[in-house]
């Protein structure tokens, strides 16, 4: 199956997130968090996962007349920059729409095993405590 536009921003998005924090690339955990906003994305109302499309056309629209590049092709430090000069937009579209990316791949970076024990946290323990939650 061929890789749709909005998988690609997905990816890049959470690429740049992700060096961000860990200070280099990690295509593995931006891969897995790309995975989770698209199967989240995927299970959203059609309304909004249209809505999404279009304004990540538009968003890439942005960049390329800006920058001369699509976002994928810039480096994560760039795209960081142009992420952040989104989330300060005083256009609430814009936003919220970095920050459904942002909040996605943080959520998918930090509920990660590695990045736990890499925190000193008990997997086991933490395992217990989401299927208590899940429970409920």
């Amino acid at each position: 199956m061929r890789e749709s536009h909005f998988a690609r921003l997905a990816y890049a998005m959470a690429d740049a997130v992700i060096a961000d924090i860990e200070g280099t690339a990690a295509s593995e955990r931006a891969a897995s968090a790309a995975e989770f906003i698209l199967a989240v994305h995927q299970s959203m109302q059609p309304l909004y996962h249209f809505g999404l499309r279009v304004v990540a056309f538009v968003f890439e629209a942005s960049v390329f007349f800006r920058c001369g590049l699509g976002f994928r092709r810039l480096v994560p430090a760039a795209r960081m920059g142009i992420i952040d000069q989104w989330l300060k937009s005083r256009i609430g579209v814009k936003r919220d729409f970095v920050k459904f990316f942002l909040n996605l791949t943080l959520v998918s970076y930090y509920d990660s095993p590695e990045v736990l024990r890499g925190m000193g946290i008990d997997i086991k323990a933490h395992e217990r405590i989401q299927a208590f939650h899940a429970g409920q």
